[in-house]
């Protein structure tokens, strides 16, 4: 705990230190939780039947707060998900989970977002766009969610109206399924406009957001397009690998697809390279090749970074006492 003033000291110490403890809950109360957690008991080979399963789940924190029963019958709806998702086999009292389940486990992805994103790749019949990897992946158990404000409905229904088929998923008939239908596409649009390089100031204004949130939804929507492309690996479904492996870096960096050379070059973020590429260093050879004149005269590049630049470039090396650009965080220096 930090305080700048001696009242925040005061109120610091009522609240978090003197305070009476806040009740816990265990997380695998979470269906969403549990999920994974049997899965990677099952895969790891900690639990090979369902009796070593109850014994390690007997023991914790869970089933101190939920009646035996109530374990019992989860577990039962879980493992038949696991099974019917071809995650893990069961036969009569013994477990074993499939390579893919092993793979998933590995993955660290909630089974439910595998089935999703699976089902997505392998049943779609209609040509994928960028928006139906984006929305396959914002439609999963693991993205990050965002609150829809009144006025977005008008908006995000024009979308789903407009763009329909380039949707992953279907528009649901039930009113509260479309509610989060529309929330996951929301994400996704915002992944859209992150790699059409949106200035970070507009992503915040336009969704509803702040730098934190930005961050969290770009970090899942690359974990989660890794984890599509891995499971297209396995799945034998190799048509999707380029353009997932394509977008998870342009999701990283937040660019289109021509800057992506570009901001390989360590100390070079999506601002930098663009204003390269639209001064005619499209490439590492341009810039290797470049007059230094000529970089330092690029708007945010300057002098002392062209004169390292190239050197960066040559040995695979961060651009030495170079500010890397990154969306706006605060820093304790700040704060206090």
């Amino acid at each position: 705990l930090l305080a700048r003033t001696l009242d925040e000291v005061d109120f610091l110490m009522e609240e978090y230190v003197k305070a009476s403890p806040e009740r816990i809950i265990s997380k695998l109360a979470s269906e969403h939780v549990l999920r994974s957690q049997l899965l990677a008991e099952i895969a790891s080979g900690l639990a090979s039947d369902i009796g070593s399963l109850r014994e390690t789940l007997e023991m914790t924190l869970y089933a101190k707060q939920f009646n035996l029963l109530y374990l019992a019958g989860a577990v039962r709806r879980v493992l038949r998900e696991l099974e019917e998702g071809e995650f893990v086999e069961v036969e009569g009292n013994g477990l074993k989970a499939t390579p893919l389940g092993k793979r998933v486990s590995e993955l660290y992805v909630d089974p439910r977002s595998a089935s999703l994103m699976i089902e997505c790749l392998k049943e779609r019949e209609e040509k994928f766009s960028e928006l139906t990897y984006l929305h396959m992946v914002a439609s999963t158990p693991d993205m990050v969610r965002l609150y829809l404000r009144r006025g977005e409905y008008e908006w995000l229904d024009k979308v789903v109206e407009d763009r329909e088929a380039e949707l992953a998923f279907p528009p649901p008939p039930d009113p509260d399924e479309y509610e989060f239908f529309l929330a996951s596409l929301k994400v996704a649009l915002l992944l859209l406009d992150w790699i059409e390089e949106n200035p970070d100031d507009y992503l915040y204004e336009r969704y509803d957001i702040g730098p934190g949130d930005l961050y969290s939804i770009v970090q899942t929507g690359e974990w989660l397009l890794y984890a599509a492309s891995e499971l297209s690996r396995l799945l034998g479904l190799y048509e999707h690998l380029r353009e997932l492996s394509l977008l998870k870096q342009r999701v990283k960096y937040g660019v289109r697809q021509e800057l992506l050379e570009l901001v390989s070059i360590k100390g070079i973020g999506r601002v930098r390279a663009r204003a390269l590429y639209s001064h005619g260093f499209k490439s590492l050879v341009d810039v290797v090749e470049a007059d230094e004149d000529e970089l330092a005269r690029i708007p945010s590049i300057g002098p002392t970074l062209a004169r390292r630049l190239k050197e960066a470039v040559l040995e695979g090396k961060p651009l030495p006492e170079a500010r890397v650009e990154s969306r706006r965080r605060a820093t304790l220096d700040r704060f206090l």
